[in-house]
């Protein structure tokens, strides 16, 4: 479970009455209804024991969030009340037929909790204005649209101002008080919610919508269902609209509530206050290990190969023949390749190596060289791209490699053997793959040949720890040219711990990738 599920799994439990004990001393919620209908209607609330009855049922609340079951009809200045008669959950608004609403009914709630819509537990629930009004850097009044809403409260780093006439046109339809509820309803933000925490009146946009609790409802308790996973989930799947999709005041009067008795609701928000940031803390610590989860075995993998670079991942032994002796060999296959006509006389140039040069200490039996030493490099051949074909035929079976690896197959191959391949252009430049049996090697792709005293997996594996990318020119494009590659410093092993050292890694990357 990550820091999202914890969070939202608490939520869940405390709007379904799992968060905090009940009290049976506390005045049931049925009561607290009563007395907002009460006020309402003037009167004593003819509902007094209907109100409010909250048997348990198991039902999902996405349908109650998606407003009233078909058939069901409600009236703005009627309150309705639900109640569950007989294992059936009922609506009944002002003096109209009780219908049956079962299929919206939430979840199980304790006994003393009760239900309802959201709009009867609310003076008033309304948004800001529907045109976009002349608003500057500065001015008369703060002008709030739904960039300024988070989760903390109102943002001002951003805010902008609407002039006195403007602001009172707003005003006097959507009047925002301390301690009222602000809620995104339009755009890719819906759903984000905040306590006003601004003690002076301000303009709003119509992308937020203004919910007055009631006295009687403690309005964090409220902000806390809204952003229960339950109801924001279903807000997002039921928004509607093109271009800027939305959620509709009139579906935001409908939410079904699941109502404790006020001293629990405040019990309920103290213990989401003190358990909250902790899920945050464990949020961020979670992140963080994934993170260095995704990020380890890449890591352990540049450890690997940089100690096998310094001569640090296998033992020596004494009885290799030292790489100055391989060095040597070396030189006289490229000689008699020069005699043969297959190299030329520039290739067996050697370039001093000076001790300053060296980046770090090497074992007694390696030495160091440059790659243009140890390896003949060659650029591969330009090919048309429209030759290139992402799939493999009997027509176009070849394998066909450029600057980030294997572009697909082409007809015809210009290259034959086990090669180490090194890009020299593009994003990857500088990655090394490799390519065995018959295949093409494009221009931007160099392809490594090896001596007889080299092991071609080793060179990959040392050619990639040199990270030759550093070496590439041009911004735009990066590039990578043979010459200045063949300058670059690279330890030389025996032979025998060449292969040494490619069976270790192997052996350790395959621990490593078993890992996921």
């Amino acid at each position: 479970m990550d820091g999202k599920q914890l969070k939202n799994s608490i939520l869940q439990w405390a709007i379904q009455g799992k968060l905090v004990p009940q009290n049976p001393k506390d005045e049931p919620a049925q009561k607290l209804l009563e007395r907002i209908a009460a006020s309402r209607n003037g009167d004593v609330s003819p509902w007094s024991e209907a109100i409010g009855s909250s048997k348990n049922s198991k039902k999902s609340l996405s349908t109650s969030l998606r407003g009233p079951c078909k058939g069901t009809k409600q009236s703005k200045n009627q309150p309705s009340r639900i109640y569950r008669e007989n294992g059936v959950w009922y609506e009944q608004i002002g003096t109209a037929t009780p219908k049956d609403i079962s299929d919206e009914i939430p979840f199980e709630i304790p006994e003393n909790w009760a239900l309802c819509r959201i709009k009867d537990i609310c003076s008033k629930i309304t948004d800001g204005t529907h045109h976009s009004p002349v608003n500057t850097p500065s001015g008369d009044y703060k002008y709030v649209t739904a960039k300024n809403i988070k989760d903390f409260g109102i943002q001002l780093s951003n805010i902008s101002y609407v002039d006195k006439k403007i602001h009172e046109e707003i005003y006097a339809r959507c009047n925002p008080n301390l301690g009222d509820i602000l809620y995104i309803k339009d755009g890719a933000t819906t759903g984000v919610c905040c306590i006003n925490d601004l003690d002076e009146p301000f303009s709003l946009l119509s992308s937020v919508a203004l919910l007055k609790p009631q006295k009687e409802i403690f309005a964090p308790y409220l902000l806390y269902c809204l952003r229960a996973p339950i109801c924001y989930d279903s807000v997002r799947e039921s928004m509607k609209g093109t271009g800027i999709t939305r959620i509709t005041l009139t579906k935001i009067e409908k939410w079904i509530i699941p109502l404790p008795p006020l001293a629990e609701q405040k019990r309920i928000v103290a213990k989401l206050e003190q358990v909250l940031p902790l899920a945050e803390e464990y949020g961020a610590a979670q992140e963080q290990l994934d993170k260095l989860n995704k990020e380890l075995p890449e890591a352990l993998k540049k450890s690997i190969l940089q100690e096998a670079i310094q001569g640090k991942l296998v033992p020596q032994n004494p009885k290799d023949d030292p790489a100055s002796v391989l060095l040597t060999k070396i030189r006289k296959e490229k000689e008699t390749l020069v005699e043969q006509g297959k190299l030329k006389k520039k290739d067996l140039e050697i370039i001093p190596i000076d001790k300053n040069e060296t980046p770090f200490e090497i074992p007694d039996s390696w030495t160091w060289c440059r790659i243009g030493d140890i390896f003949t490099l060659q650029a591969g051949k330009n090919i048309a791209s429209n030759e290139i074909h992402n799939s493999m035929s009997k027509e176009y079976q070849y394998p066909c490699y450029g600057g980030n690896g294997k572009r697909g197959f082409v007809s015809t191959y210009n290259r034959k053997g086990h090669y180490c391949l090194i890009g020299r252009q593009g994003a990857l430049c500088g990655n090394i793959n490799y390519a065995d049996g018959l295949f093409y090697a494009t221009e931007h792709a160099v392809v490594v040949e090896v001596y007889s005293n080299v092991d071609v997996l080793w060179s990959g594996i040392f050619l990639s720890a040199l990270n030759l990318n550093q070496y590439a020119t041009a911004t735009a494009q990066p590039g990578l040219a043979v010459a200045n590659i063949n300058k670059v410093l690279i330890p030389l092993p025996p032979l025998a711990e060449q292969k040494r050292i490619v069976k270790k890694i192997e052996e350790l990357y395959k621990v490593i990738d078993s890992w996921h």
